[in-house]
């Protein structure tokens, strides 16, 4: 599902390009044609260059803040977001890539707001929510897309409101919930029909990936002959506005090879294996022809993969799906998990068919074991259903013979007596390390709190040191200037430091700083801020039972809930709850 997203937000950024450059007002200003010429060259070195991009938009923030200009400090906003955006993407990049994505967003939000520009204010706020999306982020962004509904409504502008429903689909989707999906979607394309627009572009943007959207949401419903039909709809809408484009145009290949997948997809899913197999050769030529970090990529690869499954050509299609587990298991870190859980489970039915029931067994048990939403009666039920699959075909491989019944009911009484066994064991074992877990915990907690009595003493002492080598005229280097600030002020807890701020602060530049970092406690800029944040949120844990978990991450500087309790996790080996809970304990003894 995720796979057509980086192309829908680079076609939805390459069109608010579009827009901006269309949009300029055209003066005689000599600065002013400075700016629009960078903007221009911005807009050619987008996809050809990425790092002459990310040059050419810092030339453009730079000219823009030079000449006061709010509307240009927007786009070059714009611009450096939708760089971190593409970049990120292409390299499986996390919460780092989607912070400074988030940053610049926000940035250039708040400018093309005091340019009084609400239209593109509203693309870059639509933009925002994409990329919540694509990084599981979903608290509070249907509140967010119906009041920019709401708000559409008032600027009586029909492109706006349709991105608006089209990202409400798109929410709806993400969220499981197809049929909504379908009806937002449909919404969507009714006000594009009533555009009148004469740009190519414009229309292969919206038609052919909403469209796939809704062939994937058909999909979910197990409405095979619906989704066959939008495919169609983006096979006529790509062959209508392509022709007003070069031949080789990226975005014409990524909406023919998504329209057949759709078909492909549909006719697998209905077992017409005969009428997939023109499209399954046609999405082998392009795999040969496009590189494996594309993102459509893998998608092609776990459809042929299901295709040679059900047409009994298992080792072609156990070669297909190894190389996207593969895949999925090196980007999981970044990546909704669902993904990788899928492909295993695909590959455990190839397995099965192939008629290696152990080792099928076993992947689709780690699956199932691990998943977040698989409880242990969802284990026990596929499991068993696994199990009764494995014996219904040996059963049907000794049908000729005599004992047959005899055979099959001596497997499925083993087969559940060890699947009890594995549940018990299971349980007891986790049970175990459970308990083994909260006493470690509770004698880090126990150890961190004879720490924080030396803590303050220590902070003294070191201001203080550091300040009588101020007094004897001793310059301080930049790391000290960095502690002393920190410590001080404790500016970490400002959501919005950056290099740039704090290296202002105290009279270096970012470059500097960073590699007095690195040489000092070998960690970069993020990693030692949010080093303060966890430590001050650590004590308020610790000392302050009263305050919610919600305040403390936002008092510490966190913006995001799911980082904090990341980074929480990942250095104190336990969650933020699970530490409160050990430290109230503490105190009561």
């Amino acid at each position: 599902m995720k796979t057509t997203l980086r192309t829908v937000i680079c076609l939805a950024i390459a069109f608010l390009y579009f827009q901006c450059k269309h949009n300029q007002y055209i003066e005689e200003d000599a600065n002013l044609s400075l700016l629009d010429s960078l903007n221009k060259e911005c807009l050619k070195a987008d996809a050809a260059n990425p790092t002459e991009h990310l040059r050419l938009a810092r030339e453009l923030e730079k000219e823009a803040f030079k000449q006061k200009n709010d509307y240009m400090k927007g786009i070059a906003y714009a611009y450096i977001a939708a760089h971190y955006c593409s970049f990120g993407m292409d390299n499986n990049f996390g919460m780092e890539v989607y912070d400074s994505t988030r940053y610049y967003t926000e940035k250039s939000k708040e400018y093309f707001i005091k340019a009084e520009r609400p239209v593109e204010a509203f693309r870059v706020e639509m933009n925002s929510l994409e990329l919540e999306l694509f990084y599981g982020k979903r608290d509070g962004t249907f509140v967010r897309i119906f009041d920019l509904i709401r708000d559409c409504e008032a600027l009586d502008n029909n492109e706006i409101k349709a991105d608006a429903y089209l990202l409400l689909g798109l929410a709806y989707l993400y969220s499981n919930n197809p049929k909504d999906a379908l009806n937002s979607f449909q919404e969507g394309l009714d006000i594009i029909k009533k555009i009148d627009s004469q740009n190519p572009m414009y229309w292969l943007s919206k038609y052919p990936p909403t469209l796939y959207k809704m062939v994937e949401a058909c999909d979910l419903l197990g409405n095979n002959d619906l989704a066959l039909a939008y495919s169609d709809s983006m096979k006529f809408y790509i062959d209508k506005y392509s022709t007003k484009l070069p031949e080789k145009y990226p975005v014409i290949q990524c909406c023919i090879i998504a329209s057949d997948m759709g078909k492909f997809r549909a006719f697998v899913n209905m077992n017409k294996l005969k009428e997939a197999s023109p499209y399954a050769r046609k999405l082998e030529l392009y795999t040969d022809s496009i590189r494996p970090m594309h993102s459509l990529y893998y998608s092609v690869q776990v459809c042929l993969a299901e295709y040679y499954m059900k047409n009994k050509e298992y080792d072609k299609a156990l070669n297909l799906i190894n190389m996207a587990v593969d895949h999925y298991t090196i980007s999981s870190a970044y990546e909704n998990k669902y993904n990788l859980n899928e492909v295993k489970i695909l590959k455990s039915d190839i397995l099965a068919a192939k008629g290696e029931y152990k080792e099928a067994f076993t992947l689709k048990s780690d699956v199932l074991l691990y998943t977040k939403e698989a409880n242990m009666e969802n284990v026990s039920r596929q499991l068993s259903e696994m199990y009764t699959i494995y014996n219904v075909d040996k059963l049907e491989k000794q049908s000729l013979e005599d004992k047959a019944k005899v055979y099959h009911s001596l497997m499925l009484v083993i087969s559940m007596g060890g699947i009890c066994f594995l549940m018990i064991a299971i349980t007891l074992l986790i049970k175990h390390n459970l308990e083994k877990m909260k006493k470690k915990n509770e004698k880090i907690v126990t150890q961190y709190q004879e720490l924080d009595k030396y803590r303050q003493e220590i902070k003294g002492l070191s201001l203080s040191k550091l300040r009588e080598l101020e007094n004897e005229e001793k310059e301080p280097s930049i790391f000290e200037k960095a502690e002393i600030l920190l410590l001080s002020t404790h500016c970490y807890k400002d959501p919005n430091i950056s290099r740039e701020s704090l290296a202002i602060q105290i009279g270096t530049n970012r470059q500097y700083l960073t590699q007095a970092i690195q040489d000092n406690v070998n960690m970069t800029f993020n990693e030692y801020i949010n080093n303060y944040r966890l430590e001050y949120a650590r004590i308020l844990l610790s000392e302050n039972m009263n305050i919610p978990v919600e305040k403390i991450y936002t008092s510490a500087g966190f913006i995001n809930k799911s980082t904090f309790y990341r980074l929480f996790k990942q250095k104190y080996d336990m969650t933020p709850k699970e530490f409160r809970e050990i430290s109230c304990m503490s105190h009561i003894i």
